[in-house]
């Protein structure tokens, strides 16, 4: 997972929670294959073989062509570097964490004749894989701040109040569950005007001038558990399907603080505004996905993989804290410091990822020169929302306009060189590249040209192999250059944002044993 998202979604017409939104459709079946270290230093190719425990996952037909038995396991660091302008000034966020993203087994079955020879027409091998892969790392931090002479925080959260098709007055909305404006209102962020029947910011002057800090900070992962079985027919086609349960965990925490610095005489309303909005979202779903490979010339191989759409039944905790502070100036009949903190909610839904379709391209020279190319399709407009009521159609139909059909480009090349004093023993150097463009359409994020910028992903690796045993490194080097809304003013045109460098490294070592 490697892009920012809207954080704020545009409200609908009827009162329902802020938590999930078309974002995190996207964020939950954005394409991240499975990788062990020596997948990784290859570009995550090794589709069209699949000779890798973890990619075997990738493409269960690479299952027929194992003929020992196998566990694998790795060990990584996954590092961020994310640097932030937010009305021109700069911050910045750095941190890392070490998790186990695969234990993989894999059980082969070699075929034999009468005369206890290996077959070599029909069915020659099949093999087992039970195995524990992480597809995504959700875990980052982000910092930003800035003067914003341009609005408000509370400007946002009036929006939202007057968003719905019916605008409750104060005596109603107190009554509501915790959501944003309930509890925006209650702070005193915003106000009620009798005469329009709207809600507005609570600022006593349209002018505007506030340094604005914000901190987004977010953890989990997604977690696929599965089991697969693959065949290979006269050593030349290999089929293969594998079926799992995948996990999400998704933490995120926005620390938000707006403080008035505007100079219009002795002011009265609002000081400074401590906002705090924290969810979690969780859920499961069932994966499906069958592989083919075929050999198309001596050293050459084709594979096709095709991962069914993923149903994940989700259920999101949230909640909101805001504290006001006001002026010195302000009526003494009104407490210096109001704030409200809302019980935490719950919220069930459904989201639905599209189908991936891979094609994948593999030649060996020599038995020392190895190179993969793989094109990856996966069209994100499919994706689809919706709970035990329905489908959300507001929402599916903005996913149709703002995202698109993708296509993943990958390479891979892997050198063998054979140590002279140790023949048992093989060095292995490899390299890589990922290009993942944008999911977005331009036209759908006209106002948002930094997210129809590419991921790049430039990978690195070696190893060494035994008869039995093998040990491997792989580094990944990802950079993209997008953008976020803190916060989305419904209705305002060209909204400020920020604008972010993310760089992600991965440091990961994998150690298998053949048995």
């Amino acid at each position: 997972m490697f892009r920012i998202y809207f954080l704020i979604i545009l409200a609908s017409s009827f009162r329902i929670a802020i938590a999930q939104n078309i974002d995190d459709a996207y964020r939950y079946s954005e394409y991240s294959p499975a990788m062990s270290a020596r997948t990784m230093g290859m570009g995550a190719t090794m589709s069209a073989i699949g000779v890798d425990a973890a990619s075997v996952y990738n493409n269960p037909a690479g299952l027929g062509n194992i003929r020992r038995n196998e566990f694998q396991i790795s060990l990584s660091n996954n590092s961020y570097n994310n640097e932030s302008s937010y009305f021109s000034t700069y911050g910045s966020a750095l941190g890392s964490k070490l998790s186990l993203p695969s234990i993989n087994l894999l059980l082969a079955s070699i075929k034999y004749d009468q005369k206890g020879k290996p077959l070599k027409t029909g069915l020659v091998s099949g093999a087992w894989q039970i195995g524990v892969n992480k597809l995504s790392d959700y875990n980052e931090e982000i910092n930003f701040s800035g003067t914003n002479a341009s609005n408000s925080i509370t400007d946002y959260f009036a929006s939202y109040a007057n968003s719905f098709n019916s605008i409750l007055p104060p005596s109603q909305l107190i009554n509501e569950p915790g959501y944003l404006d309930v509890i925006a209102y209650k702070a005193g962020a915003i106000g009620y005007n009798n005469t329009t029947g709207k809600y507005n910011s609570a600022y006593d002057s349209t002018n505007s001038n506030f340094i604005q800090k914000g901190n987004i900070a977010r953890t989990g992962n997604k977690m696929a558990y599965s089991v697969g079985y693959g065949f290979n027919i006269d050593h030349s086609f290999q089929f293969g399907f594998n079926l799992g349960i995948q996990s999400i965990k998704m933490n995120q925490k926005l620390n938000f603080k707006e403080t008035d610095i505007r100079t219009v005489g002795a002011d009265k309303d609002i000081e400074s505004i401590n906002y705090y909005y924290t969810y979690f979202d969780k859920g499961t779903g069932f994966n499906l996905k069958l592989g083919g490979a075929v050999t198309l010339a001596k050293g050459v191989k084709l594979g096709v993989v095709y991962d069914f759409p993923t149903r994940y039944n989700m259920k999101t905790s949230f909640g909101y804290d805001a504290a006001v502070v006001l002026d010195k100036n302000a009526s003494p009949t009104i407490s210096s410091l109001r704030s409200f903190t809302s019980p935490f909610n719950t919220n069930s839904y459904y989201t639905v990822t599209p189908g991936i379709a891979t094609i994948a391209l593999n030649a060996v020279m020599d038995k020392k020169f190895m190179a993969n190319l793989e094109v990856v399709s996966i069209n994100y407009a499919r994706m689809k929302m919706g709970d035990t009521l329905g489908p959300y159609s507001a929402d599916n139909q903005e996913i149709a306009v703002k995202y698109a059909n993708s296509q993943i480009i990958k390479l891979g090349v892997e050198y063998n060189h054979g140590i002279p004093k140790n023949k048992d023993l093989t060095l292995r150097l490899r390299m890589g590249y990922m290009h993942k463009p944008s999911a977005y359409k331009r036209a759908g994020v006209s106002n948002f040209e930094p997210l129809l910028k590419p991921e790049y992903n430039v990978m690195l690796g070696t190893g060494l192999i035994s008869k039995n045993w093998y040990i491997d490194l792989g580094v990944r080097l990802a950079s993209q250059n997008t953008f976020l809304l803190p916060y989305n003013i419904i209705g305002a045109s060209n909204p400020q944002g920020v604008d972010l460098k993310r760089r992600r490294n991965t440091v990961q070592v994998t150690t298998g044993f053949k048995f």
